[in-house]
């Protein structure tokens, strides 16, 4: 499979793409209460194999002084793929160039946190490959917490 291109967002908002491609996951994944058109917060990016849209990424990067006061900021992740580039094993690939997307743009960040829920139909398959990748795996109510530090040796690759 292709490399996968992440292409920032410019002012996303709840409509083309985005909505397109989130309205169509399954249940369990995302819960996006918006109107057509409303601004939506955070950063964005496309994922994209050979220029088309293959999916999302959403990154909010922000300090937990509840849960992580010794962290400087979190990196929360998400993503999804549209069904037709599913199981086309890019979750690898993905996983490499978030974090250094993360390193890159988001320099206040030393921890990179994904939440996924515990309905999610692919929780296993993204829980074991993140923590293939060097991810951290706990657990609170309705949600699987998988989370890596980064340190020098992401900052120096």
């Amino acid at each position: 499979m292709n490399d996968i291109d992440i292409e920032k967002i410019d002012n996303p908002t709840w409509s083309g793409e985005i909505k397109s491609i989130l309205e169509d996951v399954e249940d369990g994944i995302f819960n996006i209460d918006a109107d057509e058109n409303d601004q939506m917060g955070a950063d964005w990016w496309y994922l994209k194999i050979n220029g088309e849209i293959a999916g999302l990424l959403w990154i909010v990067c922000e300090e937990d002084e509840m849960f992580y006061e010794e962290q400087a900021e979190i990196a929360e992740i998400s993503f999804c793929f549209r069904k037709d580039y599913r199981r086309k094993g890019m979750l690898n690939s993905l996983i490499e160039q978030v974090s250094s997307l993360v390193v890159s743009d988001y320099t206040k960040a030393t921890l990179i946190l994904a939440v996924v829920k515990k309905t999610n139909p692919f929780l296993e398959v993204i829980s074991r490959t993140l923590q293939k990748n060097g991810y951290l795996y706990s657990e609170n109510g309705r949600n699987v917490l998988l989370e890596k530090e980064i340190g020098k040796s992401e900052l120096e690759k």
